[in-house]
């Protein structure tokens, strides 16, 4: 039962991902913007992250910052895009951090039980998706580490 509503929630969230790009406006913009809207995006991200964790502890609450930390992320760069070199591999970033976004979401789906089990079947896929988002990140030319 578990399994089946994980897979409706993944199908639904892909669903919703793949018409969200239809509705809003992409904003072009140089390789030095999106570099710094993406870095700043980032910082800010991490601080969220910060605040939803700040006196909690366990999975749950590691698992919920993540969460909070990407979908900033991707709320602020996901419209934009850029010309040139830099174009390939950010669009490979933002399709690795939307990938880690489904995956994270079917994680905590996931009752409390269930919660270190799921996290230990997706830890490969998710350190697979991380290093692809550090060597896109970096490939960008951007200073901070964004995953």
């Amino acid at each position: 039962m578990h399994r089946t509503v994980a897979a409706a929630l993944v199908a639904a969230l892909a669903l919703a991902l793949a018409s969200c790009g239809g509705s809003e406006k992409t904003q072009t913009v140089t390789r030095a913007e999106l570099i710094s809207r993406l870095e700043s995006a980032c910082l800010a991200g991490q601080r969220a992250a910060g605040r939803e964790t700040s006196g909690k502890t366990g999975q749950r609450a590691f698992l919920t910052a993540l969460l909070v930390y990407q979908k900033l992320v991707i709320d602020r760069v996901g419209t934009l895009e850029t010309v040139g070199a830099a174009k390939a591999d950010f669009d490979a970033y933002k399709d690795v951090v939307r990938s880690r976004l489904v995956v994270l979401e079917r994680i905590a789906a996931a009752s409390n039980g269930d919660l270190a089990r799921s996290l230990r079947a997706a830890k490969p896929q998710l350190e697979a998706l991380s290093t692809r988002a550090q060597v896109t990140f970096h490939r960008l030319g951007a200073r901070h580490v964004c995953i």
